[in-house]
């Protein structure tokens, strides 16, 4: 793929004759397409076995800057961050896998690939970090390594590497036989007294874009594995970003779309919404294209197929809302409407900051429960009706015995999981709406031009998996599925 100033001004003149572009200015979105230049992957782990590999696909001729990101389940806290630099048409994979043979280590990236990096991942692989949140001035969820064994990873293109002679990174990063030319020079640059340390733009230019990425969730022991694409933001900023390889910038409020304000573009019954927001609220542009008032899925359940379901549902953006290390003594900012507490709080609502929810049930012949509604199990302490309390978090299906065991979820492992109880209303299959305008807070802060995004910015997506002990005499086959959650937008005038 050929990005070039043809190809961006004909999307502008379609833009601004469809009214789309009312700011004068780009404005970030959720591709459809898949390429961006900020990937989000909503899930990873390592629990119950299983391994997660990663990759990101550079469609491009131009050579890029990219931060890698991998953020803890319970409250998107940093656990490993680095920057990777791709040459045209580049290719990057790697794994995490479990540190240790129990569940108390953390997790590690491992990676045979040959793009540089910097710093250097070893041949060994390096392992997931708690510095950030198990400090004394973070927040009051466990301090354990194993928190960094489920979470979400973001990549964020920082800019375009060319040359500028003498100093030549682009020459470095390119593949001669298969490698990089010269990745310890890359590193030397961001080194004391490097070309980066003293002015990280030196050759390089603003993002273009054209960056897809995966997943693959792979039970090596079952042999199954749930794969699924990268959500691809672009558009998200029309200057450079270039950051030493141990800062926590550029992040998801780093969008740069106007001087003035910060715009989204999203698309609600047919139409193109512009929205924008000020400076400050730079965040919400990017909350606004996860924006949903429900997510809705399937389930299956079905005892004579041995079918599991669990679902997946991230807030990639939650933390900046939340957080209380973050916020200080401020309230938690809209939509949502509890913080995560700091350190040394010890009541109830410590190590997670809960949002209300409405769940719908259904099975596959229009059934659904009575009144009173459904829960969640476990409830939350204090909890008067379903909640999700984390950043990245699974949600099961008929496990209330390993709830109840205190056990992990049966498919992901995930120990930030709660789950719904199907069986108790007889339904082995059928699907569920996942309601986030239960509560009028649920709502983003209004925009400039005054809409107002209703709902939480979210995104996931559902797993399932089946056994037949009668695919052929002795053979036991493990089947699998993943599906994107679909969902449902509210954007108010």
């Amino acid at each position: 793929m050929r990005r070039n100033k043809l190809s961006t001004a004909i999307f502008a003149g379609i833009a601004g004759g469809a009214g789309i572009a009312a700011t004068g200015n780009a404005a970030l979105y959720l591709n459809p397409d898949g390429t961006g230049q900020v990937l989000i992957y909503p899930y990873y782990t390592v629990n119950n076995n299983l391994q997660t590999l990663i990759s990101v696909v550079n469609t491009t001729d131009q050579g890029k800057a990219v931060k890698v990101r991998f953020l803890e389940g319970r409250n998107s806290k940093e656990v490993l961050d680095f920057n990777l630099y791709l040459s045209e048409f580049d290719v990057w994979t790697a794994a995490i896998i479990s540190a240790s043979s129990d569940t108390s280590g953390p997790g590690r990236l491992i990676t045979a690939d040959r793009s540089c990096t910097a710093p250097a991942i070893p041949s060994g692989g390096v392992d997931f970090r708690n510095f950030v949140y198990a400090a004394t001035s973070a927040d009051s969820g466990p301090g354990a390594l194993s928190r960094t064994r489920e979470g979400h990873i973001e990549m964020i293109e920082m800019g375009v590497v060319r040359n500028a002679a003498p100093f030549t990174p682009l020459t470095w990063i390119t593949h001669v036989s298969g490698t990089p030319a010269n990745c310890p020079q890359i590193r030397a640059a961001w080194s004391p007294g490097g070309q980066w340390t003293v002015n990280p733009l030196t050759a390089i230019d603003p993002p273009t874009g054209g960056l897809f990425g995966a997943a693959a969730i792979v039970d090596v022991a079952n042999g199954v594995m749930y794969t699924y694409n990268a959500e691809a933001i672009d558009a998200f900023r029309a200057t450079a970003n270039h950051t030493d390889p141990g800062s926590v910038f550029p992040s998801l409020a780093d969008n740069d779309t106007a001087p003035t304000a910060r715009a989204s573009i999203t698309f609600y019954n047919g139409v193109a919404v512009n929205a924008s927001w000020p400076v400050g609220q730079a965040i919400d542009a990017t909350s606004s294209v996860f924006m949903h008032s429900a997510l809705v899925n399937e389930y299956a359940l079905d005892t004579v197929l041995r079918a599991d379901t669990e679902w997946v549902v991230t807030f990639p953006t939650k933390r900046f809302y939340v957080d209380q290390a973050t916020l200080g003594a401020a309230a938690p900012i809209q939509p949502f409407t509890r913080r995560f507490p700091a350190a040394g709080v010890s009541t109830p609502a410590a190590g997670r900051a809960c949002v209300d929810i409405g769940i719908q049930i259904y099975d596959r012949e229009e059934g659904r429960p009575g009144p009173g509604g459904i829960d969640f199990s476990p409830p939350p302490p204090g909890a008067t009706g379903p909640q999700l309390c984390w950043e990245a978090q699974v949600i099961s299906f008929n496990q209330g015995d390993r709830v109840t065991a205190g056990q992990p979820s049966k498919l992901l492992g995930s120990t930030l999981y709660t789950n719904i109880d199907a069986a108790a209303f007889g339904f082995q299959n059928g699907w569920v709406s996942l309601d986030f305008d239960t509560v009028p807070a649920h709502q983003l802060r209004p925009s400039v031009e005054g809409f107002d995004f209703v709902g939480l910015p979210a995104t996931g997506f559902s797993i399932s998996r089946y056994i037949n002990a009668a695919a052929a005499p002795g053979v036991l086959a493990n089947y699998s599925g993943l599906w994107k959650h679909r969902g449902e937008r509210t954007i108010l005038p």
